[in-house]
C-alpha cells in the first residue's frame, strides 16, 4: 500500500514538471512531502524506540525468571519453561508476533565468570541468556508508517539480557539472623562490625540498638522495616533494599540428613569430619549393644544406628562417629544433658526424628545436631545452663557447633554463645538470660524460614570463621553485560552448545 502511494507521488510530480502552471502545486507537494518526511521520522523512530524497550523490559524479566529457577535448582528443561512463559506474559505472540527464533539458540545456560565479566564454555550454569528480536529472522519485523515513502518498511530491533546467581558480598552467613518471615529486636542490642540482619519479609526494632561500621540491615523494601528504623534513634545503622535469595532450608536440613546417614561419606559429611579425630576405644558402644562386627573397622564418619535408650545409656559418645537416633511416635522427646555429669557431645554428629530437650548440664562442641521432628510444638527446647559452640566464647572454628530443625525452636541466650549455627525450617525465638544485663553472643548465625524474635537484649559481634559447606547459601541475583567473548575454562573443556550459541549472536546480533 505504501509504495502504490509512493508510486502515484512519483507520477504526480513528473505530470506538474512538465505543466509550468502547476510550480505551486509542486512546492506545495514537495512542502508537503518533506512534513511527511519529518513526521515519519518523528512517529516511526519512535514507535521502534517504544519497541525496543518493550523488547528490552521484557528481556530482563525473562532473565530475571530464569535466574530465579536456577537458583531455586531447577531442571534445564524447568528453567527454559520459566523463561518462555515469562516472556509470553509480558509479550503474547497473538498480540506482538513472534519474538523467539529458537529457544535453544535464544535461550541459553551460561557459566559466568564475575571476576573476567566473560562466559566460560564450560561449568555448572549460574546464569541465563535471553535474546529476543523482532527482526527479519523471525519475520517479525516493527513495521513504518510513513518512512515508507523512502523505501525504509521496517526496523529490526533485537535485546538482550543476562540475569546471573552469585553469592552475596554483603554478609557472611555464619554472622547473621537470616529470616524468610519477619525479624523482630524487643529489646536494645548491639550489632557488631560485619554481622548482618536480613528479611525478606520485614524488620521490626521495638527499641533503640546500636550499630558498629559495616554492619548491615537489609529486606527487599525499607517500608517494611518497622519502629525506630533511623539513624536518629539507631546510631550508626546501614539500611539496604537487598533482595536475597534464601533457600529452601526444609529441603537443605533433608539434604545433610541424607549425607550424614549413609556410606561412603557425601562431601559434606567429609568436610564435617575431615579435621575430627576418631576416638580410640568404642567400648561404650559395646555397653548398649551395638555388634563388635559393626566396629570391627571404625571409620571417621561411620553411621551408627541407635534407638533412643540405647543412646540415653550412653556413658560416653565417642568421637568422630555419626549417631542415628530413633523414636517412636509414643516417646518422641530426647533429653540431653538431664541428669548431673552427663556426657559432653564432642565431635560427633546426631541425626534424630526425635524433639530434643538439652537440660543444663548439655554441652555441645564442634558437632552437628540434626531433628526432622515437626510436632507443633518447639521441636528443640533448651534449659538455662546448657551450652553450644566455644565456652570460651574466643571464636574457636574447631568447637564450631551447627543446629538444624524442621520445627520451632526455643532458646536462652546462653545456648548460643560464642560459635553456633542455627537453621530452622520454622520459627526461632531467643530470650535474655536472666540476671545478666546483656547477652554476649560471638559467631552466632540465626537462618529460619519462619520469623525470628529477640527479647531482652543482646550484643552480637562476628567471629569471621565461616564454616563453608554445613552453612545455607545465601545468593542474589544481578542482571551483568559480560563480553562476547567466551573463555576455555581451566579444565581445558568447550561446551559446544555454548559455541554454537556465541556464533549465533555474533550473526544475527548486528540488528541492535
Amino acid at each position: 500500500m505504501v509504495s502504490n502511494l509512493a508510486h502515484s507521488l512519483h507520477r504526480a510530480f513528473k505530470q506538474l514538471y512538465r505543466d509550468q502552471s502547476g510550480a505551486g502545486t509542486v512546492m506545495s507537494l514537495f512542502g508537503l512531502t518533506i512534513c511527511l518526511l519529518l513526521g515519519g521520522i518523528a512517529i516511526d523512530s519512535t514507535n521502534a524506540w517504544r519497541n525496543k524497550e518493550l523488547l528490552s523490559l521484557t528481556a530482563d524479566v525473562a532473565a530475571h525468571a530464569g535466574a530465579v529457577a536456577i537458583a531455586q535448582g531447577a531442571k534445564p528443561d524447568d528453567i527454559m519453561d520459566a523463561v518462555i512463559t515469562a516472556t509470553e506474559f509480558n509479550m503474547p505472540e497473538d498480540r506482538f508476533g513472534r519474538i523467539i527464533k529458537e529457544a535453544r539458540y535464544d535461550i541459553a545456560l551460561k557459566n559466568y565468570d564475575p571476576d573476567t565479566n566473560t562466559f566460560l564454555l564450560a561449568g555448572e550454569p549460574n546464569a541465563i541468556e535471553v535474546t529476543l528480536r523482532r527482526n527479519k529472522l523471525v519475520n517479525n519485523p516493527v513495521p513504518t508508517f510513513l518512512l515508507g515513502l523512502i523505501g525504509r518498511y521496517s526496523w529490526d530491533i533485537s535485546a538482550r539480557s543476562v540475569a546471573t546467581v552469585g553469592n552475596t558480598e554483603r554478609c557472611d552467613a555464619s554472622e547473621g539472623l537470616f529470616a524468610s518471615n519477619q525479624i523482630v529486636l524487643d529489646g536494645e542490642t548491639q550489632i557488631g562490625s560485619n554481622f548482618c540482619i536480613h528479611s525478606q519479609q520485614s524488620i521490626a526494632m521495638n527499641a533503640r540498638n546500636l550499630f558498629e561500621k559495616d554492619s548491615l540491615v537489609s529486606m527487599p523494601d525499607l517500608t517494611n522495616c518497622f519502629g525506630l528504623c533511623n539513624s536518629e534513634s539507631n546510631p550508626g545503622i546501614r539500611a539496604q533494599e537487598v533482595n536475597l535469595i534464601m533457600p529452601n532450608l526444609r529441603a537443605f536440613i533433608q539434604e545433610t540428613k541424607n549425607a550424614f546417614s549413609g556410606h561412603p561419606l557425601t562431601d559434606k559429611a567429609m568436610f564435617f569430619f575431615n579435621n575430627k579425630p576418631l576416638s580410640d576405644s568404642l567400648s561404650s558402644l559395646e555397653e548398649v549393644g551395638v555388634t563388635k562386627q559393626k566396629l570391627a573397622n571404625p571409620q571417621k564418619g561411620m553411621a551408627v544406628f541407635l534407638a533412643k535408650e540405647q543412646f540415653l545409656y550412653l556413658r560416653e559418645y565417642p568421637q568422630g562417629l555419626a549417631y542415628l537416633v530413633e523414636c517412636n511416635n509414643q516417646d518422641s522427646l530426647l533429653e540431653i544433658g538431664t541428669e548431673p555429669y552427663s556426657p559432653e557431645m564432642k565431635n560427633i554428629a546426631l541425626i534424630t526424628n526425635c524433639a530434643i530437650r538439652f537440660g543444663e548440664n548439655a554441652s555441645i562442641r564442634g558437632s552437628l545436631v540434626i531433628t526432622t521432628s515437626e510436632q507443633p510444638e518447639n521441636t528443640i527446647e533448651v534449659d538455662q545452663g546448657a551450652s553450644a559452640g566455644d565456652p570460651l566464647n574466643k571464636c574457636d572454628p574447631e568447637q564450631h557447633s551447627v543446629i538444624m530443625s524442621l520445627g520451632k525452636v526455643d532458646i536462652p541466650a546462653s545456648f548460643a554463645r560464642s560459635n553456633v549455627t542455627f537453621v530452622v525450617a520454622g520459627d526461632v525465638q531467643m530470650s535474655g538470660t536472666p540476671g545478666v544485663e546483656i547477652s554476649m553472643h560471638k559467631g552466632t548465625a540465626i537462618h529460619a524460614s519462619g520469623s525470628i524474635g529477640l527479647s531482652s537484649r543482646h550484643s552480637f559481634q562476628s567471629c569471621e570463621n565461616s564454616t563453608g559447606i554445613l552453612l545455607p547459601t545465601l545468593r542474589i541475583l544481578r542482571h551483568v553485560s559480560p563480553a562476547k567473548v567466551a573463555r576455555v575454562n581451566a579444565g581445558g573443556v568447550v561446551a559446544g552448545d555454548a559455541r554454537i550459541h556465541d556464533e549465533y549472536l555474533e550473526t544475527s546480533g548486528s540488528d541492535n
